[in-house]
């Protein structure tokens, strides 16, 4: 996880994320429940100007909902749903390098490794890290 992420994530971090979503036109955000439980969230950002039709996608799950299919599920509605629904041409996801289960979820969904972004990020710890960019497209 990166930086940006807050850990402990709070319920005051909770409801900026809710304030920032609905003030971002440009975002489509969504919350993961499990059995009526807050769970984690997916989304994507849509970019503009030369790169209209392209968005960033992201997910993330709370660590009690890991290895039971949630993230791929939760990841393969919402990509499948900026391509065929939004209008979205490319999706594009980054992965740190050390998060090979984030990886492997893009994959299941579609999501095609194009290369390694180095020193992209800095983790928790101050240590700086590569990362896969993953993308899927419309036509895929």
């Amino acid at each position: 996880m990166t930086q940006r992420f807050p850990h402990p994530y709070t319920l005051q971090d909770a409801e900026e994320w809710v304030a920032n979503a609905r003030r971002n036109p440009r975002a489509t955000h969504r919350v993961i429940e499990v059995d009526g439980e807050f769970a984690g969230g997916v989304g994507f950002e849509r970019l503009d100007v030369e790169r209209d039709g392209v968005a960033i996608f992201g997910y993330w799950l709370g660590r009690s909902f890991w290895g039971r299919g949630i993230a791929t599920e939760a990841a393969a509605m919402l990509s499948e749903y900026a391509l065929t629904v939004a209008g979205v041409r490319r999706l594009e996801a980054s992965v740190i390098e050390q998060n090979t289960a984030s990886a492997r979820v893009l994959e299941k969904c579609g999501f095609v490794l194009e290369g390694r972004l180095r020193s992209l990020y800095q983790d928790r710890d101050g240590a700086v890290c590569d990362a896969f960019l993953y993308a899927k497209l419309k036509d895929d």
